[in-house]
């Protein structure tokens, strides 16, 4: 008898399923292979419904730019509270040309992206809620809807308090000082670590897992700077191809947002990290 999921896939492809294979990754959505009876490979994920819709929309935003590569969307299929997003499988493997997807990444953040921050929904960066209600002061978009909800989280938990959370209190107060107010907004992919980051079959790069919004193109290169994984050809080709100048403080900004993400996520162990951006930033105010 076949399982509950191959039953939900086979309802969300009208047509019978071979085989389900368990694929790597998935810690917050389960992901598997698919493969039809017409021996056509797909790839399935399961969550909730309203995780599963904001990676469609996140995924079709990025499709819409014709620059970065993203698996194309099939269908979404939900079922009461059971749901399956059938995917386009990318071609993994081989050596990618890192250079020429720097370069493919400026021309994302170059494309037109309009005249505010913030994103058509709300969406989540790893289980994290993100809010994206439409702002057009960057400084502010940052204190309210990026590290301040996570500060105020962690210092619920008792994550920082005292001394700690008044340098971190003070560092969000430096936002207007070293941030643009208005920077040229562009469609972020959100979550752009070296793991969703996908070498392709012919030297391509293709990109997975978004946590997209419209903001300053520098925070999708700080999380990629954060935990290294890209080569330095990377942010090399992002140069040639007209990205924007690798500001150190403004990069110091974002990376702590996520480092503050970390903190809420994992615990402890990232308090230091936190502490230490923190120290950079005001040092550079």
């Amino acid at each position: 008898m076949s399982s509950v999921r191959e039953q939900l896939v086979a309802r969300a492809m009208s047509e019978p399923v071979r085989s389900l294979r368990r694929l790597s990754g998935g810690s917050i959505s389960d992901v598997f292979q698919v493969e039809s009876g017409d021996g056509r490979r797909l790839v399935a994920k399961f969550a909730r419904p309203g995780l599963l819709e904001e990676e469609m929309e996140g995924l079709e935003a990025l499709r819409g730019t014709n620059t970065v590569r993203v698996p194309e969307v099939h269908v979404l299929h939900v079922e009461d509270q059971a749901a399956v997003l059938l995917m386009e499988e990318l071609p993994v493997g081989g050596d990618p040309d890192w250079a020429a997807f720097g370069r493919t990444l400026a021309s994302l953040h170059q494309a037109p992206a309009g005249d505010r921050y913030g994103f058509t929904r709300d969406n989540h960066l790893g289980t994290t809620p993100q809010c994206n209600r439409w702002m057009e002061d960057w400084p502010r978009f940052n204190r309210e809807q990026r590290h301040g909800p996570l500060v105020e989280a962690i210092a619920s938990g008792g994550g920082l308090c005292g001394s700690d959370l008044e340098l971190v209190l003070k560092t969000l107060d430096a936002f207007e000082a070293v941030l643009p107010r208005r920077p040229t907004p562009s469609l972020l992919h959100g979550d752009l670590w070296s793991g969703n980051a996908l070498p392709l079959t012919g030297g391509g790069v293709g990109v997975v897992d978004p946590a997209p919004s419209v903001g300053d193109a520098l925070a999708d290169i700080a999380m990629m700077q954060l935990f290294g994984g890209f080569p330095r050809a990377c942010f090399l080709g992002y140069q040639e191809g007209g990205g924007d100048a690798l500001e150190p403080l403004r990069l110091s900004v974002y990376r702590l947002y996520h480092l503050l993400n970390h903190q809420h996520l994992f615990g402890d162990g990232y308090r230091s990290g936190v502490l230490e951006a923190c120290r950079l930033i005001l040092a550079g105010a």
